[in-house]
């Protein structure tokens, strides 16, 4: 599962290269062109992915693998099972902690995905500066993704996690000490971007996977997807007024605190997975 977030950075990396190619181009035609390159390689991936006979022998595989997999396993567990079925303590608080770590994260994550352009704006630098280090920023991002997709299964993964959460405190307080200065904000973001490879999204997904039965993990995933970026919806409602120059120092604190509490949320996932035997690498 972590090998998927690197496919997915790589998607945010190409928006940025097209951002950047049209950076100087006047008004809104720029983001219409974005976007309807966006649009153009949406429809080619949905032709391909409908159409392909490479992807109908990776669909008929699953079903196999699906129907191989039904005849020893039960039905679909909803999550009323599994919350009150007798190990619903311990899933109840894998549950608990990967919503509180997950939602953290994509507060920050989502933050800086959608405004990192827009701060650094705000903070005067160039359209064309603001979408280059966004670039530059996303290549130091995708290669340390590649380096925790490499060590997910290894006894390694939980050593990435805490340095992980260290950089993103780190980065934090740093953009608020640094008085809102350009150079200050793109060194820390590009730490932020290291340290969001090794606690984040990646080592979510892995978790989930490891920790809640088969039949139920879809759902579970798609529940905690689904919620978080409801909540990422609403935030972003006032982000622009709390990442604007005269509140960006104040603001970066409090996104420091909410690291804190995505690492604690972590830290108890981890002492559960263990409690458990679960996701233990010799």
């Amino acid at each position: 599962m972590a090998s998927t977030q690197v496919f997915w950075q790589i998607g945010v990396l190409a928006s940025y290269l097209m951002a950047f190619i049209v950076s100087r181009t006047e008004g809104a035609l720029g983001a219409r062109i974005v976007f309807g390159l966006l649009g153009g390689f949406a429809a080619i991936a949905f032709l391909w992915r409908t159409f392909s006979p490479k992807f109908k022998e990776f669909h008929e595989a699953g079903d196999r693998y699906r129907a191989a997999e039904g005849e020893t396993a039960s039905e679909e567990i909803s999550f009323t099972k599994l919350f009150k079925g007798k190990e619903s303590k311990k899933f109840i608080s894998f549950f608990t902690c990967i919503m509180i770590f997950y939602i953290c994260w994509n507060l920050l994550a989502n933050t800086f995905g959608q405004f990192q352009t827009y701060i650094l704006v705000k903070a005067n630098a160039s359209q064309s500066l603001a979408t280059g280090c966004g670039i530059i920023l996303n290549i130091a991002g995708l290669i340390c993704g590649i380096l925790f997709a490499s060590a997910a299964g290894s006894k390694h993964r939980n050593k990435f996690f805490y340095v992980g959460i260290v950089i993103q405190a780190a980065a934090m307080i740093g953009i608020a000490l640094g008085g809102g200065s350009v150079f200050m904000i793109v060194i820390m973001i590009a730490c932020y971007n290291i340290g969001n490879q090794f606690a984040g999204e990646s080592i979510y997904k892995v978790w989930t996977q490891e920790s809640f039965p088969v039949s139920a993990r879809a759902s579970m995933q798609g529940f905690i997807n689904g919620f978080s970026r409801f909540c990422c919806g609403l935030f972003a409602l006032i982000t622009p007024i709390l990442v604007a120059p005269e509140r960006i120092q104040t603001t970066m604190y409090g996104f420091a605190g909410i690291v804190i509490i995505s690492a604690i949320a972590g830290s108890c996932m981890l002492k559960l997975q263990k409690k458990h035997g679960i996701g233990q690498m010799e």
